[in-house]
């Protein structure tokens, strides 16, 4: 009779200390989230005055013209002009949406790498409430990892379409725009400057994609495979 009291009181323990640790993880990832949030809401003042520079300079998405603004918004962001900020339903995007890829790392994230999605959302949720969304877009432009151009590593779209074609993106040849598109925060870093069989792939399903030939087979296929002939 004791032994049974005895286990009933271990087990009690034991279920007491497990919700003792499952609250205590949730209270973190709680902070975590809040502090992104703040992080978002202080740095929202100098990421808007950045924003409203390049859009002044002419690098922001209204220059692309309307058709390629759109075909920009099809392959990496199908929901953007609706969502505050997150979306896991967006087809091909990886459940990542563009106001979630400005938020920086912070060092807890290489120590737990999934938190990151965390941070991500929290971060994009509250600078939804603090810029337009042509100002995110702006940023997004300026920031995203293009591939690899004729002397290294290039980022930003309006610095890559120059870099590589002499141009900038809205006056570029369709072909040129598809490739620039393709190489926008790509799955892997493709040769811009070519030639990139790899490259050249992916812009045929793009140029799919956007002819409405086909439909990514769903939020992760970020590869577009279910763009491929």
């Amino acid at each position: 009779m004791a032994s049974i009291v005895m286990s009933a009181r271990v087990a009690r323990s034991l279920s007491w200390g497990a919700f003792a640790v499952v609250m205590a993880i949730i209270l973190v990832l709680a902070g975590y989230a809040g502090l992104a949030y703040t992080d978002a809401l202080r740095d929202a003042p100098i990421l808007r005055a950045r924003a409203d520079a390049l859009i002044a300079a002419g690098r922001g998405a209204q220059t692309l013209g309307m058709v390629r603004l759109e075909q920009l918004i099809q392959v990496e962001d199908p929901n953007f002009w609706s969502h505050n900020g997150l979306d896991s339903s967006g087809a091909g995007t990886g459940g990542i949406t563009i106001t979630q890829t400005l938020a920086k790392p912070a060092p807890f994230d290489r120590l737990v790498p999934r938190v990151s999605r965390l941070r991500q959302a929290a971060y994009a949720y509250a600078l939804e409430t603090r810029l337009n969304k042509f100002e995110i877009l702006a940023l997004f432009l300026d920031d995203t990892a293009m591939g690899q151009g004729k002397t290294g590593p290039l980022r930003g779209l309006f610095t890559a379409s120059r870099a590589v074609y002499g141009r900038a993106p809205g006056e570029v040849s369709d072909q040129q725009w598809l490739a620039l598109l393709a190489a926008i925060n790509a799955p892997v870093p493709y040769h811009l400057a070519g030639p990139d069989d790899a490259l050249a792939n992916r812009v045929g399903r793009i140029g799919r994609l956007i002819h409405n030939d086909c439909q990514p087979a769903g939020v992760q296929d970020v590869a577009l495979d279910g763009c491929a002939i």
